[in-house]
C-alpha cells in the first residue's frame, strides 16, 4: 500500500532506489530484517505532487500478520530536523557492522549510496594510535594521524575523544568541524562509541551540525 501513488501497489519494489543511488527497496527490508524489527532510513524522495527529490526520514517496523506473514510498515516526513536519535541510531548500526565484519565493513561506511550517509551525517572511524580509518567527507585524512590535528578552537579533539573513552563506552562531544564541500568550521555535535577491533580501541562516531 502506498497512499501518494496507487500505481506501484502489487509490484515488486526491491529494486527501487533514490536520486543518489540508494538502494531503498531493499534497504527497508534489510534494516528491521533479523533481531532488529524497526529502524530509520533516510533518503531523497519527491513530496507527493512533487518532481524534485527532498529528503525524507522513514520510520520502518517489522509486524506479523494474523496468517503468519512478515510485512515491513513504513511512515516518512519530509526535511525532519536532525535529531540525537538519528545519529545514535547510525553510529550503533555501524558498530554492529564493524563488529560483524570487521575492516570488511569500512567500504560500506564509506559508500555514499549506503545508510550510513545523508544529509550532512557521517560515520568516522578512529584507531587509538591516532590513525584515522574513515571519514567518507575527508577522505584525505584517511591512513593520517590526527593526534596533533587541531580543530578552530585549538583543541586536539582525537586526544579529547579516546581521553573521554578510557572509562566510557560512548560519549557526546562538542567541537568544531567544517561541514562538508565547506572550509569554515560549524558547531558540530557528536555521538562516539568505543569498540575494539582486533586488540586495538577504536573510536566510531558520527555528528551532527544544529545550526
Amino acid at each position: 500500500m502506498y497512499p501518494p501513488n496507487p500505481k506501484g501497489e502489487g509490484k515488486n519494489m526491491s529494486n527501487l532506489k533514490d536520486i543518489n543511488g540508494k538502494p531503498i527497496g531493499r534497504m527497508f527490508i534489510t534494516m528491521v530484517s533479523g533481531e532488529k524489527e524497526e529502524a530509520w532510513c533516510h533518503y531523497q524522495w519527491p513530496k507527493p505532487n512533487d518532481t524534485v527529490p527532498s529528503w525524507k526520514s522513514t520510520y520502518l517496523k517489522r509486524v506479523k500478520g494474523h496468517s503468519g506473514k512478515e510485512y515491513v510498515i513504513g511512515g516518512g516526513m519530509y526535511d525532519a530536523k536532525m535529531e540525537k536519535k538519528f545519529v545514535v541510531a547510525l553510529v550503533e548500526d555501524a558498530v554492529a557492522l564493524i563488529r560483524s565484519k570487521g575492516g570488511d565493513a569500512f567500504d560500506k561506511l564509506r559508500d555514499k549510496s549506503s545508510e550510513f550517509i545523508f544529509k550532512d551525517v557521517y560515520v568516522f572511524v578512529t584507531c587509538e594510535d591516532g590513525t584515522e580509518l574513515v571519514n567518507p567527507m575527508f577522505p584525505k585524512l584517511e591512513g593520517r594521524n590526527i593526534l596533533n590535528l587541531k580543530d578552530a578552537e585549538g583543541k586536539y579533539a582525537t586526544r579529547e575523544i579516546f581521553g573521554l573513552l578510557k572509562n566510557k563506552d560512548a560519549i557526546w562531544k562538542e567541537g568544531t568541524w567544517p561541514k562538508p564541500g565547506e572550509e569554515k568550521p560549524s558547531k558540530k555535535v557528536a555521538y562516539i562509541r568505543k569498540i575494539i577491533l582486533d586488540g586495538k580501541v577504536l573510536a566510531v562516531g558520527a555528528g551532527f551540525y544544529p545550526d
